[in-house]
């Protein structure tokens, strides 16, 4: 029997669609894992957001006859909306611009490898990622969002730092700081 590597946490990954009225019933839960071969197996059945996003040349995609807009990674316990009674004391950065979809896939896994990896000085304060398409098909108007979602706004400026230590293709001059209580 091959060695599991273990993860510090256990992790949810998390389904958003568009297509439900209530806003909860659009959230479900596709997976849980706790070691990186777990992880592997769920991750490498998720599309890419190139896959399915929304872009100029093309509608978004539906996966699986459902209309999914998002995708997130967070610590199991942690409900990836605002209200979650944990989140809700915290905040997250966005990343928002993007030269390609290309580069929306590329920096969505890394993000997702750092955090599930706890590989910033502040991974503790990490409590998910996720990423979303925010596009308006209408005005054909491309928008993507990767945020990192944390505990506490007195960590925002720290995990800022890491993320631009770890990211070297990433300007962390262009993040956008959400606080959750506002």
């Amino acid at each position: 029997m091959t060695d599991l590597h273990p993860l510090s946490h256990t992790w949810k990954i998390w389904e958003h669609r568009n297509d439900c009225e209530n806003y909860e019933d659009n959230i479900n839960s596709i997976g849980e894992f706790d070691t990186v071969e777990l992880f592997w197996k769920y991750w490498v059945r998720i599309p890419k957001p190139g896959a399915f996003f929304f872009t100029n040349k093309r509608n978004r995609g539906i996966i699986g006859g459902r209309s999914v807009v998002s995708y997130s990674v967070f610590k199991k316990g942690i409900f990836p909306k605002w209200e979650d009674p944990v989140a809700s004391l915290g905040g997250e950065w966005r990343i928002r611009r993007f030269k390609n979809i290309e580069e929306v896939d590329e920096i969505w896994e890394n993000i997702v490898l750092l955090t599930i990896g706890s590989s910033l000085n502040t991974s503790e304060h990490i409590l998910g990622v996720r990423v979303v398409d925010s596009s308006h098909p209408e005005t054909n108007k491309t928008m993507y969002n990767v945020e990192i979602w944390f505990d506490s706004m007195n960590y925002a400026e720290e995990i800022k730092a890491n993320l631009g230590q770890s990211l070297n293709n990433l300007d962390v001059s262009k993040l956008y700081l959400r606080n959750h209580s506002d």
